[in-house]
Order: C-alpha cells, then sequence, then structure tokens
C-alpha cells in the first residue's frame, strides 16, 4: 500500500498554530486524494482535564490548570478533523502520557492522570492510545517508546486486519512491560483495511 505522508509545508515551529496549519493540510490532502485510510500518529505529552483530553506543544508554558484548554489542543479538535475526511477509516493513534507533561508544577482536581477514556467514536473511527485510560506509559531503555517498537512492528506484518495490528502491538507491549503497560483501544470499525496486505 502506497503512503502519502503529510509534514506541514511552511509549517515553522512545533507550537499550537503549526499543529492547526499542520492538520488543516491533512485535511486539505485527504480531501483531494482517495486514500483507503488516513491516520495520525502522535507522539508526545498529553493531558486530561474535566474528562476531556488534551495534546500539549512543546512550546505550551503551562502553569495554572486554567491554562490547558488554552495553550493545548483539545483530542476532539483532532478527532473531528479526521471525520470530516472522505476516507473509509481514520485512525488516531496517540502515544503520550509517558510522565507528567506539567512537570509537577499543577495539582489540581480537574487535572488527571494519563488520558481519560473516549465516550464515543464516530462511525470508522478507531484511536488507539499507548496505554490505558488513568495511567501513564513507560519510556523504555531504547530509543524509541516500547508502544513506538511494537507498533512498528506491528505494521510489518502481512495480512493483519486493522484489529489483529493492535493486538499484535498490545501483546508486544504487554511482553516488554513485564505487564506494566496495556494499550488500550476505542474501536468502531467493521471493514477489512489492512496496512499491509498479504502479496497475491
Amino acid at each position: 500500500m502506497a503512503l502519502n505522508v503529510v509534514r506541514g509545508r511552511g509549517v515553522r515551529g512545533s507550537g499550537l498554530a503549526a499543529i492547526r496549519e499542520a492538520i488543516k493540510q491533512f485535511q486539505t490532502a485527504a480531501a483531494r486524494g482517495r486514500a483507503q485510510a488516513v491516520a495520525v500518529y502522535y507522539a508526545g505529552h498529553g493531558v486530561q482535564m474535566n474528562g476531556e483530553n488534551y495534546l500539549v506543544p512543546v512550546d505550551a508554558d503551562i502553569k495554572e490548570a486554567k491554562h490547558i484548554s488554552s495553550l493545548t489542543l483539545p483530542l476532539k479538535e483532532l478527532v473531528v478533523a479526521l471525520e470530516n475526511t472522505p476516507a473509509p477509516v481514520k485512525i488516531v493513534v496517540l502515544d503520550c502520557c509517558r510522565n507528567d507533561p506539567l512537570g509537577g508544577r499543577i495539582r489540581h482536581s480537574s487535572v488527571g492522570i494519563g488520558l481519560a477514556a473516549l465516550a464515543r467514536t464516530a462511525e470508522d473511527f478507531v484511536v488507539v492510545f499507548s496505554t490505558a485510560p488513568g495511567h501513564t506509559s513507560l519510556d523504555g531503555d531504547q530509543k524509541n517508546s516500547p508502544f513506538a517498537i511494537a507498533f512498528s512492528a506491528a505494521l510489518h506484518q502481512p495480512g493483519l486486519t486493522l484489529e489483529d495490528t493492535f493486538m499484535f502491538a498490545t501483546l508486544r507491549v504487554i511482553e516488554a512491560t513485564k505487564g506494566m503497560q496495556q494499550p488500550w483501544m476505542s474501536y468502531n470499525y467493521f471493514g477489512d483495511f489492512r496496512f499491509l496486505p498479504t502479496s497475491s
């Protein structure tokens, strides 16, 4: 399967405005093409507040809980952006929450550990979390996280359905972390998409 990677042409920096511009370009590219699937892999910090998930730009200077909503990207904003593309399946993979993204600066009842579970996802939508809701992921002792390593290995397995791909990665993560980390998935897709179809 051919892949078209959208990197964000002309996007400067890695702040909130740059992330939103990259998402806009992604939507435009997805609308032009005839993609079998659209997927976003996010590796970085995330935080939950009042049950809502937020992705934290590297330059976000969050000193109080009230700053989270204005300095970060709501996960639902990314989800809606993908929902508005014509692809038959939409995928978001979140490899984040390895530690406290706020550096221990904020202790507030509205801010929880890790990310929150999603109440629902739209039809033909899959959201994968590197760890279970309310938990943090492990960095591991290699260049990439245990989840990133497992997910990369899963993508190279020919013939796996989408659900089996994530199950493969989940079992690898559980094994690598000795059960300390278990990926989690919100799955609302019943098609037959495969990242790497079996050669005929």
